[in-house]
């Protein structure tokens, strides 16, 4: 596979708890011949870096943070801190949808955007040569100034799909929500660090989960992404069924591989949108 037939990056986890190697390694050995980067979200998977690099992928590690979890937030950033350290990280991400208003319908708080800085500041001054930022949802980095300054690049997430959004005018949403956030942070750059469509479950008003729609914003989105020159992380390489207890069925459904390592999105054989690229 060429490397301009690739996708930028994927979303990456595993459900096991405690993960061992054999857990993630036959999946991330799966994908990895379709995409550049891979994004993990904490430090619960040993030696992933190491074997991403073996693979040739590159990494996008993350540090969970939690409001209530002080010493926890203290030891991910450690890890991730070691972890850059020994060369397995490419680029950090503290924080993940941590700046979030939903949780106070969850009866949770978010962690305080002056967190978020004082550990990207942390993560800075003991790895000066890994870029560092948090990602979090495109609405509340607009309303957090502070925190994009702080960071070496800057991560958004948007999903058209929860923004009730048809799927015909989904890229259009994405870019749109993209500009805002461009236009916020001048010569600064913007990453998608999370964009998806599910494939199954209940629909968002006029937005509809199936297999034809996440493939057709998968395609759209790559298209887009590669004529603007925009780095993207779609969400996510495998389902993840034990979401639906959490999220309803569609929770499940938004990898691009099945659990059994069936792959069901393919971006570029036979794309319509190949093309544009």
């Amino acid at each position: 596979m060429k490397k301009s037939q690739k996708l930028h990056g994927l979303c990456f986890s595993v459900s096991n708890w405690p993960v061992k190697k054999e857990d993630y390694l036959p999946q991330l050995k799966r994908v990895a011949p379709h995409v550049e980067w891979v994004r993990t979200y904490n430090n619960n998977m040993p030696e992933f870096g190491l074997e991403a690099h073996k693979l040739g992928l590159k990494v996008a590690a993350g540090a969970v943070l939690e409001r209530t979890r002080n010493r926890r937030n203290r030891r991910e950033v450690e890890r991730l801190i070691r972890e850059a350290n020994a060369g397995h990280v490419d680029l950090a991400i503290i924080g993940n949808e941590s700046i979030f208003d939903l949780m106070k319908e969850r009866g949770e708080r978010g962690v305080p955007p002056a967190i978020h800085i004082r550990y990207i500041e942390k993560f800075r001054r003991s790895c000066p040569h890994v870029p560092v930022t948090t990602a979090q949802d495109a609405k509340h980095l607009i309303k957090n100034p502070k925190v994009m300054a702080a960071c070496d690049v800057v991560a958004m997430h948007s999903y058209p799909y929860w923004a009730h959004v048809r799927v015909e005018n989904a890229v259009t949403e994405l870019a749109r929500i993209y500009w805002l956030v461009k236009t916020m942070v001048g010569d600064k750059e913007v990453l998608i660090t999370e964009t998806g469509w599910p494939s199954r479950g209940q629909s968002n008003g006029p937005a509809v989960a199936s297999v034809e729609n996440a493939i057709r914003y998968a395609r759209e989105v790559a298209a887009w992404a590669n004529a603007a020159g925009i780095k993207i992380w779609h969400f996510e390489a495998c389902d993840e069924p034990w979401k639906a207890q959490f999220e309803g069925e569609l929770g499940g459904h938004w990898g691009h591989w099945t659990v059994d390592g069936k792959q069901k999105i393919r971006i570029y054989k036979s794309s319509p949108f190949r093309k544009y690229l």
